[in-house]
């Protein structure tokens, strides 16, 4: 008799807590200040690192309080294309993200100019910068007890998709922030909270 295999189920989807995601963000503020806005900006825009790399000055409203994301640059493209859903966001900015913003805002500005850049001044690569700051960092954390599991940049993203659900904002309202659908969101984003409590009923 021919046993059928089981089918393998996707883990849960993880996240950081927002005390590990102010763990990761103190330590690059530290060790690695450079890299430190784009750290930010992919837990606070919960962005695709391809996204975040496409972004220039003339996507930041004048008034500084609006991001339109609307393309994507892998770092194997030669140039920027149309995000993975195809779908482009403004994004209302609060009040730290404008304040991320203006501080990293060139005076002069060249509109066209990439909003994140290496420390050479050229296109940023999220490749290298997973591989030589944020795995060693957050591998240091995990060590040191402050960040419970190793997850790439990558998890930043379920980090932020996870955290404006849990402070209250609507799912349509995150899909749409998120340039994404509530199945997906359901799915491959949203992780389950660390400790369970159930309310008595």
């Amino acid at each position: 008799v021919k046993i059928r295999a089981a089918k393998s189920k996707p883990s849960d989807p993880e996240a950081f807590s927002s005390e590990e995601m102010a763990a990761i963000l103190n330590r690059f503020s530290i060790a690695s200040p450079h890299y430190l806005p784009w750290t930010k900006g992919l837990f606070w825009l919960a962005a695709r690192p391809e996204e975040l790399r496409a972004l220039r000055w003339e996507h930041l409203a004048s008034d500084g309080q609006a991001l339109l994301i609307k393309e994507a640059w892998p770092i194997e493209a030669a140039r920027p294309q149309t995000t993975k859903t195809r779908r482009s966001t403004r994004f209302p900015l609060n009040e730290r993200l404008q304040k991320l913003f203006h501080s990293i805002k060139p005076l002069p500005c060249d509109p066209r100019d990439w909003i994140f850049k290496s420390i050479e001044g050229e296109a940023f690569n999220y490749a290298n910068y997973q591989r030589r700051h944020w795995k060693p960092l957050v591998e240091q954390l995990v060590s040191e007890g402050k960040v419970s599991y190793y997850g790439s940049q990558y998890h930043a993203r379920h980090t932020g998709i996870t955290l404006m659900l849990r402070s209250g904002m609507d799912v349509e309202d995150v899909a749409y922030l998120t340039r994404t659908s509530r199945k997906v969101i359901f799915e491959n984003y949203l992780a389950r909270s660390r400790q369970i409590k159930v309310p008595e009923f």
